[in-house]
């Protein structure tokens, strides 16, 4: 590549679009299209190759502008490419912001890591290159996000690998999609009971007469759920604010356990496999020397199963799938563990009534029956035990009638009835770091304060609920249809 010398010139590539935003060569160019790799890309050496391209999917009532030379203005699908001969340039990254309809409001954005294809330096046939989409360290939830400037090498053409080498250095990618969503608006005394009715289809079902069961959500981006299909159970996951389901399992035996944590999801198989599936990965994986768990458990630390009681064990393995390691045996009976990177939670009452407790063990084990501690004492029938960052969560069973429960830290006894007493409340929601939980049986979905009070009907007079998730926006609910549904946190 002829050296060229260094000054502060920004550089632009023009591209042939219709109906889009004006094309303005403050640093680079843009439009909208559905591919920015070949669509009206004129032939000449695009000069700089410091800087930034961006390609940008828009979906619900809003723009997005860069206020970086405010070369993007896009309501649908838009490209820009933004590049600089000098590296000293005062401007060394692309800023871009959401702009909400009026009625609508922003969910966030999120980016995509496929391969793109661009102009390196050098002559026609060194194109096109590619390389990965990055994913830069930004708050998804804000209205506005900076792109930093750099630049890559890419792969040049396979029959002109040895000829391209020096021609095909490249920008810094970023394949972005950003998402709004009309606010919900509800209307008092309607036949749903005065609630607002459902929320929209965020996922057709994944099978053919399936039903939708347990979701959760991995980190705050991914939410995993699993779907029975003639008994048979399949896993599929999707990015939260609107990513396209993919099925990472396909059914061909019954799943017998279900957990989604912050880390991962994790399920067992009626023939004995156990697999886990981080948050963003498409393919789950399997862990060898499994026994028969009755519950399971994913946090940064592994995977955790506990095995049947009374006299039950919790196993372990690294998330590179080294294990089992025992870390507790002769655990009381009980059908719960809920694990964070410092302790394992679970429950258990040795078939008495009324003496429910909730105990807690450090993660250093191996251990045995005399090193775990009691949290929650003298309840009945704890199950379907959670937390976050700050308590534990639980649902009890009294007399045909539920509560959903808190207690005031993770190790304290002091219990508060959140949701309830309320017929069939099956399913808990904890907000990540608020005071909030949601709680659901299978056709009602409450919003709760931790510590009490009355709680507040979100949704009612649904069909089948399989299961919840919440997220700083919105919640999301699968029912007997195979769909997953969701609607906004403030609708209520």
């Amino acid at each position: 590549m002829e050296e060229r010398p260094r000054r502060r010139v920004f550089r632009f590539v023009t591209l042939a679009v219709l109906a889009c935003a004006p094309l303005l060569a403050v640093l680079g160019a843009a439009g909208c299209s559905d591919d920015e790799e070949t669509v009206g890309m004129v032939s000449v050496d695009p000069g700089g190759t410091y800087g930034a391209e961006v390609s940008l999917a828009v979906t619900g009532r809003g723009r997005v502008i860069s206020t970086t030379g405010s070369t993007i203005d896009c309501p649908t699908r838009c490209y820009g490419r933004f590049v600089v001969d000098d590296r000293a340039s005062p401007i060394q990254d692309v800023k871009l912001k959401a702009v909400p309809t009026p009625g609508a409001r922003f969910l966030g954005w999120s980016f995509e890591s496929e391969a793109l294809g661009t102009r390196g330096r050098g002559p026609d046939r060194c194109n096109p290159v590619s390389r990965p989409a990055v994913s830069p360290s930004v708050d998804p939830s804000a209205l506005e996000i900076t792109l930093p400037f750099g630049e890559v090498n890419g792969t040049p053409p396979a029959a002109n690998a040895g000829e391209c080498a020096a021609s095909y250095a490249v920008p810094l990618a970023y394949r972005v999609v950003a998402r709004f969503e009309s606010d919900v608006t509800i209307v008092d005394g309607g036949a749903d009971g005065g609630d607002g009715g459902g929320g929209e289809v965020f996922a057709e079902p994944q099978g053919a007469g399936s039903v939708a069961r347990e979701i959760g959500l991995v980190g705050s981006q991914y939410l995993v759920w699993r779907w029975d299909q003639a008994g048979f159970g399949g896993v599929s996951t999707a990015i939260a604010n609107g990513g396209t389901p993919q099925i990472v399992q396909s059914p061909s035996s019954a799943i017998t356990v279900f957990e989604v944590d912050q880390a991962g999801a994790v399920w067992q198989r009626s023939d004995g496999s156990l697999y886990y599936l981080q948050g963003g990965a498409v393919s789950p994986v399997l862990l060898s020397g499994a026994p028969t768990c009755v519950a399971v458990a994913m946090d940064a630390s592994g995977i955790s199963c506990r095995t049947a009681g009374p006299n039950g064990s919790i196993v372990s393995w690294t998330t590179g799938g080294i294990g089992p390691t025992l870390q507790y045996s002769f655990l009381p009976t009980g059908t719960d563990l809920h694990t964070e990177t410092s302790y394992y939670f679970f429950s258990g009452d040795n078939g008495v009534p009324g003496a429910a407790s909730v105990y807690y063990g450090t993660r250093t084990g191996p251990g045995d029956a005399g090193s775990f501690n009691t949290a929650v004492t003298g309840r009945t029938g704890i199950r379907n035990l959670q937390g976050n960052t700050s308590r534990l969560f639980w649902i009890e069973s009294s007399g045909g009638l539920s509560t959903a429960n808190a207690n005031s830290s993770r190790f304290s006894s002091s219990v508060f009835t959140s949701v309830g007493p309320q017929a069939g409340i099956a399913f808990l929601a904890p907000d990540v770091s608020s005071t909030y939980l949601w709680a659901a049986s299978t056709s009602t979905i409450w919003r709760a304060i931790y510590s009490g009070g009355t709680p507040t009907i979100f949704r009612s007079g649904l069909a089948g609920v399989g299961g919840i998730a919440v997220d700083s926006f919105n919640v999301y609910w699968t029912q007997s249809d195979g769909r997953v549904y969701r609607a906004s946190r403030s609708g209520i």
